[in-house]
């Protein structure tokens, strides 16, 4: 009697890591920023598009008051933000690439004008700081995971390639 409610403790415990674990693991990013006038103040109503350069696969949001958008649950990949507002130069953040559980502030300064002149703002590789949250992941590549050596591969033959 003792070792079956041994057994379900064991059970229960390996089933709540399975499940806690299960819901720590994210595939997707966050896109996020706010969009300001030339003068910093917050420009509402505006119309961001998320496009992904590689599956041409898009979304679309407008701006709250406090002229934020959010894009959650974006897949990896490389992506141009487009924001809209009458009144306004379109401008154009090109470049973007996107990792698994990580986000991504882009401010985005609209030029006040006509809307047939478009601004492109570009946006470089830079140090990431996760300000959104407090969460920490990274990206490993494939050829990282093939030289890693394992119980059954001789590390002489990861370290010379044979």
């Amino acid at each position: 009697m003792k070792i079956v409610k041994l057994l379900l403790v064991v059970a229960f415990a390996l089933g709540t890591c399975a499940v806690s674990s299960r819901a720590q693991t994210s595939t997707s990013a966050t896109v996020l920023g706010t969009v300001k006038d030339a003068s910093g103040a917050v420009v509402a109503g505006a119309q961001v598009t998320l496009k992904n350069t590689e599956t041409g696969a898009t979304r679309q949001q407008e701006t709250g008051s406090a002229g934020s958008y959010t894009f959650p649950d974006v897949p990896p990949g490389t992506y141009v933000i487009t924001v809209e507002r009458s009144g306004f130069q379109t401008a154009t953040v090109s470049d973007l690439k996107t990792d698994v559980n990580k986000s991504y502030t882009v401010d985005v300064p609209l030029k006040v004008g006509a809307t047939s002149v478009t601004v492109l703002v570009s946006t470089e590789a830079a140090i990431e700081l996760q300000t959104t949250d407090a969460t920490i992941g990274n990206v490993i590549g494939g050829k990282f995971i093939v030289a890693t050596v394992s119980l059954t591969r001789v590390t002489a033959t990861v370290v010379v390639g044979k």
